[in-house]
Parts: C-alpha cells; sequence; structure tokens
C-alpha cells in the first residue's frame, strides 16, 4: 500500500483554506486551530511512507510528484 503525507505548514494551509466557510474544526481562529490540529494529529501522519511537503508547489506541481512516487513504487516505467 503506498501512502503519501502531503504536508503543509499551518500557515500555508490557512491561506489556502481562506475562502472556506464550511469547515467546523477550523471555527474561530483557523491558523490556531491547524497548528493545533497538526502538534495533535502529526505523528500520525507521519506514518506514511512518503512525504510530499506541499508548501511551495502548485496543484498541478503536486499530482506529478505522486505520480512519480506511484510510479516508482509500482515499478512503472515513467513516460
Amino acid at each position: 500500500v503506498l501512502m503519501v503525507y502531503l504536508s503543509a505548514s499551518p500557515e500555508v494551509a490557512a491561506a489556502r483554506l481562506e475562502a472556506t466557510r464550511d469547515r467546523p474544526l477550523l471555527k474561530g481562529d483557523p491558523l490556531t486551530r491547524l497548528d493545533q490540529l497538526l502538534r495533535e494529529r502529526e505523528r500520525w501522519y507521519r506514518l506514511a511512507g512518503h512525504e510530499i511537503a506541499t508548501d511551495a508547489m502548485t496543484p498541478h506541481r503536486v499530482a506529478e510528484a505522486l505520480v512519480v512516487l506511484a510510479r516508482g513504487y509500482g515499478g512503472w516505467a515513467a513516460t
């Protein structure tokens, strides 16, 4: 099983979620809440066999990185 942790700092995650209003876990101060959630959950996220740090990446670049990782994991040739 390929498990990938797509990591993002609380600051970047808050900026990405800025326009989202329907996130009950982020009520109040989203940045503070994201920081708290990351501290509580990161040990579990780190159990994934791979991590892609997404802070400076576009969604397209994240997808490309996932494809490369999956191909390598599956033994597929790059195209």
